[in-house]
């Protein structure tokens, strides 16, 4: 395979995935090339040492998922961080191996932590609804008390819910800088 032949191969792989900037992308690889022959190396050890194009333009898509989280700078880009953990994960099977277990423990804590701030704060909502008629019930001191638990419990719910939506943003950041350096690593391998 020639030089010529690979970068068309790696064109058609990029404009498969839709991967955008896909002028830079070839530019650099010509430069890559060019920097190979100017240190001896032929055509074919360069090829071979870049690896299949089908991998790099796998490459540059989970590198173009991760730039567009990047550019919003908001947690709830899920969608986009599963694809980048998907692409990196196919890419290096190492990752699959090693990221499952912490990766399930880390998505089990954010879903029970979720799970009881939607508890938490439908039970303040719910309580709170049944004051009047709890008013009629025990009287009005009684009812005082629980008026101000159940105000507590919203209250509760709030501030567990900023918790989360702090450590979840925090949670996806790490992952966002653990997917670029692994996709670093892919790419100049």
């Amino acid at each position: 395979m020639t030089k010529e032949i690979f970068l068309n191969e790696l064109r058609l792989e990029l404009e498969k995935r839709k991967v955008p900037n896909i002028a830079d992308i070839l530019s650099d690889y010509r430069e890559h090339f060019e920097h190979g022959i100017a240190n001896s190396k032929s055509e074919q050890e360069i090829i071979q040492s870049l690896g299949p194009t089908g991998t790099l333009a796998q490459a540059h898509q989970a590198e173009g998922y991760i730039e567009s989280l990047d550019k919003d700078k908001h947690p709830s880009q899920v969608g986009l961080i599963w694809s980048a953990i998907g692409k990196i994960i196919i890419l290096t099977p190492f990752n699959f191996l090693m990221l499952i277990v912490p990766g399930v423990l880390v998505l089990s804590f954010l879903l029970t932590g979720w799970s009881l701030v939607a508890a938490v704060f439908s039970m303040g909502i719910a309580s709170f609804c049944a004051v009047p008629y709890i008013q009629q019930l025990v009287g009005v001191w009684p009812w005082m008390a629980l008026l101000f638990s159940f105000l507590g419990m919203l209250s509760l719910g709030i501030f567990m819910g900023l918790v989360m939506y702090t450590v979840t943003s925090f949670i996806g950041k790490i992952v966002v800088s653990y997917l670029r350096w692994n996709l670093k690593f892919v790419l100049e391998k």
